[in-house]
């Protein structure tokens, strides 16, 4: 095989801009799921969460290219708005955590009886009379 017929590897710009268009996606969902988390409908909410779920792992997909990390890595630019959106994530993260931390509480305080009987960790839950008496 000669060195004319290898073909040969993407350039450093080619794969900056490929991570980039990848990237962009991951940006816009982020985006929408910040307005779903304001707006408070659930079922937004989830669409959002799922979407943004399906933009990471392509994007995820685009850097398992040979040679995307390191198109990263010398990209200032698009170093800093992969770092963003990981922030940006990390946050939504935490938020979406704390809005489950406050929904269970509320469930538990109009629902005692409900949040008990899921606590129990071994039996049926509930009163249990003994077989003595």
């Amino acid at each position: 095989m000669t060195a004319a017929s290898t073909p040969a590897a993407p350039s450093a710009e080619r794969l900056q801009a490929f991570v980039a268009q990848g990237l962009a996606p991951v940006e816009v969902q982020l985006a929408a799921m910040a307005e779903a988390m304001v707006s408070g409908h659930p079922d937004g909410l989830q669409a959002a969460a799922t979407a943004l779920r399906n933009a990471a792992a392509d994007f995820s997909r685009c850097l398992d290219v040979p040679g995307a990390a390191q198109a990263v890595a010398a990209c200032s630019p698009l170093q800093a708005r992969v770092r963003q959106a990981g922030t940006a994530l990390a946050q939504h993260r935490t938020q979406m955590a704390r809005r489950m931390a406050i929904v269970d509480r509320a469930v538990a305080s109009l629902l005692p009886d409900v949040a008990a009987k899921k606590a129990v960790t071994y039996g049926a839950g509930g009163a249990m009379r003994s077989r003595f008496g």
